[in-house]
C-alpha cells in the first residue's frame, strides 16, 4: 500500500499561484466554513487542480484527509465490490441473502481493526514503535508537542473508525435481525448458513412470544414490566402483520 499522500510535487509547488492569501498551516480559521466561502476561493483560482493544491499546502488538512481516506478504505472496498458484483450479473436475491446473513460485518471488523494496523497508522504520520514502553500521563514525555499531536490524531482516528463502523451497522442491521427481512437468508446458496439463520430466527421468535406472554401477566413488578415494554416498543417489528404471518407460515412448514 502507498504510505505517501499521493500529491505531485509540481502540483504543490505551483498550485496556488495568483492567490494572495494562503491558509496558514494548522490554522482551521483560514479554511472555508461554507459553500459560499469555498466558491470564492474557487473563483480566484484557474481550475480544480489548483484549488486542491491550495488546500494541500495546509499540512494539518493533508493529515486529516489521509486520516479520513485510511479509515474509510474497508467501506469503500466493500462498495466497489458491490458495484463489481452488480456488473457481473449478481442477482438481487444473492445480494439480499448475503446482506441478511451479515456479510457486511466483516467490513465493520476490518474498519475497527485499523487502529491496530501499522500500515494504516503510518499513512497519517503516526510513529510506530511496538517495543517502546507505555507513556503514562505523569510521564514528562506525555506533555511534549509531538506526543500530544500524535495522541490527538489517534483519538480522532478511533472516533472516526467507530463512527463509520456504527453507521455501517445501523444501516444494515435491520436486514439481519428484523422479520421479514431476515427470511431471505433461507435462500442462501450455502445450506448450512441458511439453516443456521433459520434456527436463530426460531430462537428469536421464541423469546419474543415468551416476552409477550410476560407482558400480558399482571403479576410482573412495575419496573420489570416497564423495561420489557420499552424493549418491545423499540423492537416493533413483532407487531407487523407481515411478520406474524410469515412466522405462522414457517411454523406450519
Amino acid at each position: 500500500e502507498d504510505d505517501d499522500d499521493g500529491v505531485a510535487p509540481d502540483l504543490l509547488a505551483g498550485g496556488a499561484q495568483g492567490l494572495d492569501e494562503v491558509p496558514a498551516e494548522g490554522e482551521p480559521g483560514n479554511r472555508p466554513q461554507s459553500k459560499q466561502e469555498l466558491n470564492k476561493i474557487r473563483e480566484s483560482l484557474g481550475n480544480t487542480q489548483q484549488l486542491c493544491a491550495h488546500f494541500y499546502r495546509d499540512r494539518s488538512l493533508r493529515d486529516d484527509l489521509l486520516l479520513v481516506s485510511t479509515a474509510s478504505r474497508p467501506t469503500m472496498a466493500e462498495y466497489q465490490q458491490t458495484l463489481l458484483d452488480q456488473k457481473t450479473q449478481e442477482s438481487a436475491l444473492e445480494f439480499q441473502t448475503r446482506r441478511a446473513t451479515g456479510s457486511w460485518y466483516k467490513t465493520v471488523m476490518k474498519t475497527l481493526n485499523l487502529i491496530h494496523d501499522p500500515r494504516a497508522l503510518r499513512r497519517f504520520g503516526t510513529t510506530i514503535s511496538p517495543s517502546a514502553p507505555v507513556v503514562t500521563d505523569d510521564d514528562p514525555r506525555a506533555a511534549t508537542q509531538w506526543f500530544c499531536s500524535e495522541r490527538r490524531k489517534l483519538d480522532d482516528f478511533w472516533s472516526l473508525l467507530t463512527e463509520i463502523a456504527s453507521a455501517r451497522v445501523w444501516s444494515q442491521i435491520q436486514f439481519a435481525t428484523c422479520v421479514p427481512n431476515t427470511l431471505v437468508a433461507a435462500l442462501h446458496a450455502n445450506s448450512a448458513v441458511a439453516n443456521e439463520s433459520l434456527q436463530e430466527q426460531r430462537r428469536t421468535w421464541a423469546a419474543v412470544l415468551h416476552t409477550e406472554k410476560l407482558l400480558a401477566n399482571q403479576k410482573l413488578e412495575p419496573g420489570i414490566h416497564e423495561s420489557l415494554l420499552n424493549l418491545m416498543n423499540d423492537m416493533a417489528w413483532n407487531r407487523l402483520q407481515v411478520a406474524r404471518e410469515t412466522f405462522l407460515v414457517c411454523q406450519r412448514g
